[in-house]
C-alpha cells in the first residue's frame, strides 16, 4: 500500500506557499455517463472533495469498455499529470480547466493496479460538486451523516460529503424506492422516484451521526432527507427512501 506521501507527488510550493499542483488520483465509474471523483486527504493540495462528469477520448473509452468486458466492473481509478486542482472551481458554471491527461488504470493507481490507457483524455462536462476541505475544521457533536446524492438515468449515486476529520470516502450506487416520497413533514407525495436525477449534487442528510462506523453498506435501506432541494413535484424539501445496491469505493485510513 503506497504511503500517504506517495499521493503528494507532483506537489510544487509557489511564492505565496503551497499551491494545488499535485498528482490527484481520482476514482473513475460509471458507463454513460462517466465520473470521477477526486480521492482526497486531509492536507494540501488534496484537500478538495470534487465530482466531476466527464468524457473520455474515443481511445479511452474504447479501451475501458474493451477491459471492462474481459475482467468485469471493477475498480478503475485515472492517474492524471500533475494539475492545479484549483482550476477545476467553476466560474459561472465553467471551470478553468477543461479537461485532463492522464492513465486509466485498473484498480487503485497507487495499490497496484494495472494501466488500461495511457495518454488519455478526459473532457469535463460538468462539475457535480468541488469543495475545498477545512483541515483545521473539529467534528461537531451530533453532527449527520451526509451524502452529496447525483446521477441520472440507471446511474445514481452517493458520495460521503467529507467534514472535519476524521472522516471518510465512500462511494455508492443507490436506488430509490417507489412511492416513499415524503415532504419534510412527513406527508407522501405522488413524485416519481425517476425523475429525482441531478447534474449537480445535493446534499442528502441521515439521522445518524456522521461516524465511519454508522455509514451506509451495501443492502441497507434508510431515509434520505433533502432539506435543501425540491422534489420532481415542486415540495420545497422532501425526504425518500434510498436501497444501496453496491459499493465502489471505501478509504477511511487517509481521511483519519
Amino acid at each position: 500500500m503506497a504511503s500517504e506521501h506517495d499521493h503528494d507527488s507532483g506537489h510544487h510550493h509557489g511564492p505565496g506557499g503551497c499551491d494545488t499542483v499535485g498528482r490527484h488520483g481520482m476514482l473513475l465509474f460509471g458507463g454513460d455517463p462517466v465520473y470521477l471523483s477526486h480521492l482526497p486527504m486531509y492536507a494540501g493540495p488534496h484537500n478538495f472533495q470534487v465530482l466531476l462528469e466527464a468524457g473520455p477520448d474515443s481511445p479511452a473509452l474504447e479501451a475501458l469498455r474493451a477491459d471492462r468486458a474481459r475482467h468485469g466492473d471493477g475498480m478503475y481509478t485515472f492517474d492524471p499529470v500533475p494539475f492545479p486542482i484549483a482550476e477545476l472551481a467553476p466560474h459561472d458554471g465553467v471551470p478553468a480547466r477543461t479537461s485532463l491527461e492522464g492513465t486509466l488504470v485498473r484498480g487503485h493507481f497507487e495499490r497496484g493496479g494495472t494501466p488500461v490507457a495511457t495518454g488519455a483524455r478526459m473532457d469535463i462536462r460538468t462539475v457535480v460538486w468541488f469543495r475545498q476541505l477545512d483541515v483545521e475544521a473539529t467534528p461537531e457533536p451530533g453532527q449527520a451523516l451526509e451524502y452529496l446524492y447525483f446521477g441520472r438515468g440507471e446511474q445514481r449515486y452517493l458520495v460521503h460529503e467529507r467534514q472535519a476529520r476524521p472522516s471518510f470516502d465512500q462511494v455508492l450506487t443507490v436506488r430509490l424506492i417507489p412511492g416513499t416520497v415524503r415532504t419534510q413533514a412527513g406527508h407522501p407525495l405522488d413524485d416519481d422516484v425517476t425523475a429525482i436525477q441531478f447534474d449537480q449534487a445535493q446534499r442528502a442528510s441521515l439521522s445518524r451521526d456522521d461516524l465511519a462506523e454508522h455509514r451506509l453498506v451495501a443492502g441497507a435501506v434508510a431515509t434520505a432527507s433533502f432539506p435543501l432541494t425540491r422534489s420532481p413535484g415542486f415540495s420545497p424539501g422532501f425526504t425518500v427512501g434510498i436501497e444501496v445496491e453496491r459499493e465502489l469505493y471505501l478509504e477511511i485510513k487517509k481521511l483519519t
